[in-house]
């Protein structure tokens, strides 16, 4: 009975082998009519051929070496691009043959060549532009020295004008505390600044009798200087700088106020010649 179950198990653990091999031998992740899941995902066939190319699409095929051969007449005419890679083709052909003095003198007549190009779109940008004012920016804006002084002065005349209105019209609020040194050397800039605009109105909050409107202010760090003013009927405020601030600091911070608040510039930079055309009309004109 031993004997019998033996074989029979021995029979039994063979099969089981068999199976494991062939199991091993088959690559279940090959056959389709199997193989299922994200796992066994294949690349459908894409069709390879090169189609029409059009303009602007680069083509598949490889780019042909540079053989030497330059077309002069198509030099002339061939677009800024094209040119640009056929000098660096020619440079890099020239180098390597140092001693071919035919192909340095092909990389430095293609570089005359571009230079002259690019000096005959000067010359008619030139022309062009002194036929044609309303497109040229430096009638507007002059380069000269006589034109920046006149930028300038103009520019200050506008910012004194925002400022000036702006001490009339709203007012400066000020946090400090009694043991703050820096705040001491602020209420001496602030006096002379108040001085110097005729500003109006001046407030100087205690930040240690008035926590509380420190607080409302969002006061982080003193001194604190903020504007105030009434805006299309609408109360409105903005800090124009913590810390120690100078008289150059207050301006600055008052003109982006202004900015921020009426939508505009405080100031315009002055034309040096006067518009008969604009640029709209000027091109409805073409």
């Amino acid at each position: 009975m031993k004997t019998v179950l033996m074989s029979l198990a021995l029979i039994a653990d063979a099969t089981f082998c068999h199976a494991m091999d062939d199991a091993r031998r088959f690559n279940y992740y090959d056959d389709p009519d199997v193989c299922k899941g994200w796992f066994c995902y294949e690349d459908p066939k894409q069709d390879v051929s090169i189609g029409p190319i059009h303009p602007g699409q680069q083509s598949n095929e490889p780019k042909k070496a540079y053989s030497g051969e330059v077309d002069w007449a198509r030099v002339q005419t061939m677009p800024p691009e094209e040119l640009k890679q056929l000098i660096n083709d020619s440079f890099s052909y020239a180098q390597q043959d140092p001693s071919d003095k035919k192909r340095l003198l092909d990389y430095m007549k293609l570089q005359g060549v571009a230079m002259r190009r690019a000096k005959q779109f000067q010359e008619t940008w030139v022309e062009v532009v002194s036929q044609n004012p309303v497109l040229d920016e430096t009638v507007k804006r002059s380069p000269t020295q006589a034109g920046t002084f006149l930028e300038v002065v103009a520019e200050r005349g506008d910012r004194n004008r925002v400022i000036a209105e702006m001490a009339q019209n709203m007012g400066l609020i000020y946090f400090y505390s009694p043991k703050c040194p820096y705040c001491e050397k602020e209420k001496e800039i602030l006096n002379a600044f108040v001085e110097k605009w005729k500003w109006k109105n001046i407030t100087a909050i205690n930040i240690v009798e008035n926590p509380r409107s420190a607080q409302e202010y969002g006061v982080q760090t003193i001194p604190d200087l903020w504007v105030v003013g009434n805006v299309n009927g609408e109360v409105n405020q903005r800090r124009l700088k913590a810390g120690l601030a100078t008289h150059s600091d207050i301006e600055r911070g008052l003109l982006m106020a202004w900015k921020m608040w009426f939508q505009q510039k405080p100031y315009e930079r002055p034309q040096m010649g006067q518009e008969l055309m604009t640029f709209d009309e000027y091109l409805k004109k073409e």
